[in-house]
C-alpha cells in the first residue's frame, strides 16, 4: 500500500510541491486516543526521492556513512522539560528537586503515563524530576539510531497531551523562566560491530572511541546551531547550571560538554550535553555523528579530560548566543557535510530569519528598565 500527501513549502527561496511518504513500520497507535494513529514521514520531492531538505533524510545519510565503514551508531536521547499551570504560566512546582520524591510523589501519575509509553514501542528508561522548578526529564533506550532518534520525536510531541489530560501543560523551550535551569536534549551514543562495542576498552576509551570524542570537541563550536537553534536556546547557557558552557569532556562529569561513561563493554558511550531541548532532533544527531566520523578521519586526540567543574576550565568557549553560533555555521563545512548544502543553506536561512525577529522585538524587561527612566 502506498499513501502520500502533498505539501507546498516555499523552501530555500523557491515554490515547489514535496510528499509526505509515511513511513509504515513506525506507525502506532495514539497514547492519547484511541481514534488516533501516530505516524512519522518522510519529506519527499515529487518523484519520491527523499527531498534534500529533509531532515530524518540528514540523519539516515549519517548512518549510512558510519555503516560504509562497519560502524554500526547506537544513540539514546535525554530529553528535559518543564511542566506549567495553563491559567498563569507558572512552573508546576517551584522548588529545585533534583531527583527529589516530594514532587515525583505528587505527579506520580502523570510519570507513570510517561513511563508506559511503550504502548508506542519507545523504550522509556525512566522519567524522573529534574534540576529545576517545574523540570522533568525522559531517558529513553539505547536503540539503532534512525530508531532512536524517531522515537525521541515520538515521545516529544506525545508529552504535552499527556499533560493536558492532567491539567498541565509542558513546554521544551530552552529556557522558559530566567530564575530557573533550562531545558536540554543529551545524546548518547556509541559505535557498534555486531554484538561488540567499539568503545569499549577496560574502563576506559578505546582508541577509536577516542578520535570520534575528538570529532565531537572539534565540531560542538561550528555545529551549535544545529542542537541551539534559537535566542532562547542561549539563554540556558550559563554556569553552575550543569549546561556545557565549553568544548570539555570528562569521565561521568556532568557540567563537561561531552559525559564519557566506560565502566562496562555494554554501557560505554559518549554524551554530548550541549544540545537544548527545543532542538531538531534529527539535525543534532547528524551533525554529532558526522563530527565523529571526522574525528576517526583525522585521528586526531581529544585534549585532557577534566576531573572538576569544567565550566571553570580554560578551554574553548561555546557559543552563548545565536548569533555567534550563526556566525559559526555560515563558513561550517562540516554542516555542509553533515545535512548537504540545500539544506546546510536552509537551516542558515531560518537562523538568519531567528535572528531579524529578536533584534527587531522588545521584550518586557526593556520596558520595565527604559520606559520611565528619562
Amino acid at each position: 500500500m502506498t499513501s502520500v500527501a502533498a505539501v507546498t513549502l516555499d523552501a530555500v527561496a523557491d515554490d515547489r510541491l514535496l510528499l509526505l511518504r509515511p513511513v509504515w513500520e513506525e506507525a502506532r497507535p495514539s497514547p492519547w486516543s484511541a481514534e488516533v494513529e501516530v505516524m512519522l514521514c518522510d519529506l519527499c520531492d515529487i518523484d519520491g526521492e527523499p527531498a534534500a531538505i529533509c531532515t530524518r533524510a540528514a540523519l539516515g545519510r549519517a548512518v549510512e556513512g558510519l555503516r560504509g565503514r562497519g560502524l554500526e551508531p547506537r544513540l539514546a536521547a535525554e530529553f528535559e522539560f518543564s511542566l506549567y499551570e495553563p491559567e498563569n504560566g507558572s512552573p508546576a512546582y517551584e522548588s529545585t528537586d533534583g531527583y527529589g520524591v516530594a514532587a515525583a510523589a505528587r505527579f506520580a501519575a502523570l510519570l507513570d503515563e510517561i513511563q508506559d509509553f511503550c504502548q508506542l514501542g519507545i523504550a522509556v528508561e525512566s522519567c524522573h524530576v529534574e534540576y529545576g522548578a517545574g523540570q522533568f526529564e525522559v531517558n529513553l533506550g539505547h536503540r539503532p539510531a534512525l530508531e532512536a532518534i524517531d522515537h525521541a520525536v515520538l515521545l516529544r510531541a506525545s508529552v504535552g497531551e499527556v499533560a493536558r489530560r492532567h491539567g498541565l501543560r509542558a513546554t521544551f523551550m530552552g529556557k522558559p523562566w530566567t530564575e530557573h535551569a533550562g531545558n536540554g536534549m543529551h545524546l548518547h551514543q556509541s559505535l557498534w560491530e555486531g554484538s561488540r562495542n567499539l568503545f569499549h576498552r577496560d574502563g576506559d576509551l578505546s582508541e577509536l572511541g577516542r578520535h570520534y570524542l575528538a570529532g565531537l570537541l572539534g565540531g560542538i563550536e561550528e555545529l551549535s546551531a544545529l542542537g541551539s537553534p534559537t535566542p532562547n536556546s542561549y539563554r540556558r547557557r550559563q554556569t553552575a547550571q550543569f549546561t556545557p558552557v565549553n568544548a570539555s569532556w570528562g569521565f561521568d562529569n556532568r557540567t563537561a560538554a561531552v559525559r564519557v561513561l566506560a565502566e562496562s563493554e555494554a554501557g560505554t558511550r559518549l554524551e554530548q550535553r550541549d544540545a537544548a531541548a527545543d532542538c531538531n532532533p534529527y539535525l543534532a544527531a547528524a551533525g554529532q555523528l558526522t563530527a565523529g566520523a571526522a574525528g576517526l578521519d583525522a585521528g586526531v586526540e581529544p585534549p585532557p579530560p577534566v576531573s572538576t567543574r569544567a565550566d571553570r576550565a580554560d578551554l574553548p568557549g561555546l557559543p552563548r548566543s545565536l548569533e555567534a553560533a550563526a556566525a559559526g555555521l555560515r563558513t561550517s563545512t562540516l554542516a555542509e557535510r553533515a545535512l548537504g548544502p540545500e539544506l546546510a543553506a536552509a537551516l542558515t536561512a531560518l537562523v538568519e530569519w531567528e535572528l531579524g525577529r529578536e533584534r527587531g522585538s522588545v521584550g518586557a524587561w526593556e520596558r520595565d528598565l527604559y520606559m520611565d527612566r528619562f
